[in-house]
């Protein structure tokens, strides 16, 4: 409107400022109501304008071109119809656009980047993207993408699960969340490219489909009357006997897990069948027919027990009885080593495992181990993948021997521990406390090889006319090299000085082959 002047009793002339065009009737429904109009602020206006954008209806087709002219006009509305019209539950039913809720506070309103790809997705990048919130199980906390690794663990998440949405995400930021400063709760992130998580739903029965539906309907026609007649069936048992059908149809199914099997279950027999969980984690889902009540299963469950518990119990003692016998059998059969002289040979753990009993080293190896390798050779048991393993088994067997053939049987270790603590320590108690313990040969014994070792020497220097070592080929060509080996310590007279000579020897190899001293 154009200004105009008026007059006062004063004589002087007011100039009033153009008027701004009044909308008198609610922008959005144009209806006259009994409830008062509002005038818009521009903030406000502002949330209107993005809801006129998204709903593209009639209101945006009669105001869409006056738009731009919004704050330059007061703006009235009814406060019913504008908190319908920009609400976000009811422009997502309007328009089926999913945006990420928009929040806003007084003198404080946050800046935010969405990034939209070509397939039209819409992400807050303020917010987690995972989970798509500010806050999980009351965590706020969140975390900055700062590595390429995380990108590719997450891409290959999404792609074992099949995630389209969060590919889409991946796609429109370029495979770079680092670039899109992508945020995260640690929960979240954690859980979406967990290994048993992946492993569970990127589960497929691509190989041989077929043939797992076939072992699952031959094994469904069996146990349906059981279930038809009152009988309850429990899912380890299940699982146990579907993994065997498979592998006799040439499936690898030890990945098989219980879940997929329930599903299958559920599929096939639908509300006929229910599912119950014992309190006791420990013990095995229990599947039974809907028709009959759970205090009757758990009656007949606790009955079976009763009567399968005794029968147990009494075959597991008379299996740990028949068990021992064969072994302590095996034991006194066993010969071991001589210690009068000590064979080099017998130095070695490959040496020590011939020499004990097939029985009681796969005992003792799948009591400390899981390493089952090789167990279809009894006789004949390969080492173990650690040696670490390997070195324990022969240990405890050779305790274990040498205790129950009341040191009659000799084994390396114990003669080899004796020797090595009197060498470092020189303490005669110490070894026969370590006997006494089952773990060394006693200190009569030590004595006894020490003396046998001392006349081995003494008899190859009658014959040889000299001392050679055990790894020495006497009558072939030998070397010899030495060297003094002065320490001038620094003393007040000069003397308790160190002045000692260091001498090799060295022999072709082809010499001690040929003696078979070497392989």
């Amino acid at each position: 409107m154009a200004s105009k002047e008026q007059d006062n009793p004063s004589g002087f002339s007011i100039t009033f400022p153009p008027k701004r065009r009044k909308l008198v009737k609610c922008i959005i429904c144009q209806v006259d109501k009994e409830e008062i109009l509002r005038k818009g602020k521009e903030s406000s206006i502002d949330t209107f304008n993005r809801a006129l954008n998204l709903r593209k209806d009639e209101v945006y087709d009669r105001l869409h071109k006056d738009v731009p002219n919004f704050l330059n006009q007061d703006v009235f509305w009814h406060s019913t119809c504008y908190s319908s019209y920009t609400s976000e539950h009811n422009i997502q039913h309007a328009t089926g656009i999913h945006e990420s809720k928009e929040e806003s506070e007084a003198g404080n309103e946050e800046t935010r980047r969405v990034s939209r790809s070509s397939a039209g997705v819409h992400i807050d990048w303020s917010k987690c993207f995972i989970c798509r919130n500010k806050t999980y199980k009351k965590c706020r906390e969140m975390h900055n993408v700062c590595t390429f690794e995380a990108c590719e663990s997450v891409r290959k998440a999404a792609e074992s699960k099949g995630d389209e949405g969060m590919l889409h995400v991946l796609i429109s930021v370029n495979n770079d969340l680092i670039a899109a400063e992508a945020k995260y709760h640690k929960t979240c992130f954690t859980s979406y490219i967990s290994k048993s998580n992946l492993k569970h739903k990127s589960f497929k029965e691509v190989e041989g489909e077929a043939s797992y539906d076939t072992a699952f309907k031959e094994m469904a026609a069996e146990i349906s009357e059981g279930i038809y007649q009152g009988k309850a069936y429990d899912m380890s048992s299940l699982l146990s006997k579907y993994r065997e059908l498979l592998e006799d149809k040439g499936i690898k199914a030890e990945s098989y897990i219980k879940q997929h099997l329930k599903l299958r279950l559920q599929k096939h027999f639908g509300e006929e069948i229910v599912f119950h969980q014992h309190p006791d984690r420990s013990k095995p889902e229990v599947i039974y027919s809907r028709n009959i009540s759970l205090q009757d299963v758990l009656n007949a469950s606790a009955a079976q027990n009763a009567r399968s518990v005794s029968s147990v119990s009494f075959n597991a003692t008379q299996q740990i009885v028949n068990t021992a016998r064969r072994v302590k059998e095996e034991i006194r059969k066993c010969s071991g080593i001589t210690l009068r002289p000590l064979n080099v040979d017998d130095v070695s753990l490959e040496s020590s495992r011939r020499i004990i009993p097939p029985s009681l080293y796969w005992l003792v190896r799948l009591m400390i181990t899981s390493d089952e390798s090789g167990v279809d050779d009894f006789d004949h048991p390969c080492p173990c993948v650690k040696i670490e393993d390997e070195r324990r088994i022969i240990s405890i067997s050779q305790d274990i021997i040498h205790c129950a053939s009341k040191a009659r049987v000799k084994f390396l270790k114990q003669i080899a521990l004796a020797m090595a603590v009197r060498h470092l320590t020189g303490s005669k108690q110490l070894v026969c406390l370590l006997n006494r313990m089952g773990h060394s040969s006693s200190y009569d014994e030590l004595q006894a090889v020490d003396t046998s070792l001392a006349t081995e020497v003494l008899a190859k220097v009658e014959t040889y006319g000299t001392v050679i070592p055990s790894n020495i080929s006497p009558g072939s060509f030998v070397q010899f090299a030495g060297d003094n080996n002065d320490l001038k310590e620094e003393t007040i007279d000069g003397k308790n000085t160190t002045h000692a000579t260091t001498m090799v020897v060295y022999q072709p190899r082809r010499a001690l082959v040929q003696n078979h001293l070497l392989p």
